[in-house]
């Protein structure tokens, strides 16, 4: 496995936790926003960091994050996030 620098390290790890969530019934909506706003923050402008979201198939988390919150800020995180990774080369 190629070495990760720390954005990497820090990306994979919030991956790793949020792919293992079977459900998101009882977590906080805001501690989710915050999250998914440090994911975004970890992804901007860095195709290395982009292409390990891609690989380890965040928008299929993104889609049933945005399946398990009602409300429209994690919605639209998780659409501009898509939209992310989408656009990256």
């Amino acid at each position: 496995m190629a070495e990760l620098g720390p954005r990497e390290d820090v990306l994979r790890a919030i991956i790793t936790g949020m792919e293992s969530t079977s459900s998101y019934s009882g977590i906080n909506t805001t501690a989710v926003s915050r999250l998914l706003q440090a994911v975004g923050t970890l992804m901007w402008g860095d195709s290395t960091v982009i292409g390990l979201a891609k690989s380890r198939d965040m928008d299929s988390i993104l889609r049933r994050l945005k399946d398990g919150f009602s409300e429209n800020e994690v919605k639209m995180l998780c659409n501009d996030l898509s939209v992310m990774l989408s656009s990256a080369a």
